[in-house]
């Protein structure tokens, strides 16, 4: 099933016709769909997630074939963007979105798979379109309302779940951010990002299994969740400082550059504060396994810090 999305995804890419792109759209959420069955098959949540998906998928899916069946005009291209976004989990369908991730556990490839290698396509599609659009200020108020959507719903006793969910619903705008501006920027940053992403879902399955024994690893959540939410010096936040600069290169407001710096500000705010009282509930047990777990986190502070200096010279050159 993973090799019957990446064949869709590609070939999706590089097709010209829409009914192809639905087409392959459709297989690719039947695969999809397929996957998170499959790995979930033991779970009470295995049929709503898949129901889940596959709704929003499909509706979407109509949407789009509907409107590139008209004639092309403002309101059947904003149509399509809308579909293709709602694909994404963008607002204004986020909800689906968030409660896809909030099913899904941590160890399925499905997660993984949902929150980096599916937004491909559409985000592709985006970037299509965007280009044949008369003004980008549409997609730029979509990414600017999801980045104040997550805001909204912060609280002070998130689970680290939860924190996953508006994390990403928060870089997803970053992603439309990135998508207005310039293919580089965007494969720059969902290349970063996919990485980071599948560094955090593994330690934190490593986590789980280690807990009982040794308890959670504060400096292996805080260096991942830092590098998430975009924590200086690491990758996350280069990407998010090329962005803030190709930004202000192409005339962009300050109003709207402020809005993303304060709402990246926040949002690692929220994401220390989950990782501090995540790991404070589990103190470790001995000074040994103490050190024990300051000497593997080394291991991943090695691994993120060669990405940092990548992206930090990827935001010199572009």
């Amino acid at each position: 099933m993973v090799l019957t999305l990446m064949v869709t995804t590609i070939s999706g890419m590089a097709c010209s016709s829409w009914l192809m792109v639905w087409m392959l759209l459709e297989a690719n959420t039947l695969a999809m769909c397929f996957l998170v069955s499959h790995e979930s098959k033991t779970s009470m949540k295995s049929e709503k997630a898949t129901m889940t998906y596959f709704m929003v998928q499909i509706l979407a899916s109509i949407l789009i074939l509907l409107a590139s069946s008209t004639e092309q005009n403002m309101l059947s291209s904003t149509l399509i963007m809308g579909g293709i976004l709602a694909k994404m989990g963008v607002w204004p369908a986020h909800l689906w979105y968030m409660k896809m991730i909030n099913l899904l556990q941590m160890k399925q490839n499905s997660l993984l798979i949902l929150m980096t290698w599916q937004k491909i396509l559409p985000a592709f599609l985006a970037m299509s379109m965007s280009k044949n659009m008369e003004s980008e200020t549409p997609l730029m108020m979509v990414a600017l309302v999801s980045l104040v959507t997550p805001l909204t719903m912060l609280k002070s006793n998130l689970t680290t779940k939860s924190i996953m969910a508006l994390s990403s619903l928060n870089n997803n705008a970053w992603l439309v951010m990135a998508i207005s501006l310039s293919t580089k920027s965007f494969t720059a940053f969902l290349a970063l990002y996919s990485s980071t992403l599948m560094m955090l879902l593994k330690t934190m399955n490593w986590l789980t299994k280690k807990s009982e024994s040794t308890g959670k690893s504060f400096w292996y959540s805080m260096v991942m969740f830092g590098n998430l939410g975009g924590l200086p010096p690491l990758t996350m936040f280069w990407m998010k400082v090329m962005i803030l600069k190709t930004l202000m290169e192409s005339n962009t407001s300050t109003e709207i550059c402020g809005i993303l710096m304060l709402s990246a500000c926040i949002m690692l705010y929220h994401y220390l504060w989950t990782v501090t009282n995540e790991s404070t509930a589990s103190p470790v047990k001995s000074q040994n396994q103490a050190i024990l777990n300051k000497k593997e986190s080394k291991t991943y502070i090695t691994m993120i810090l060669p990405m940092s200096f990548v992206s930090a010279y990827l935001t010199m050159i572009m």
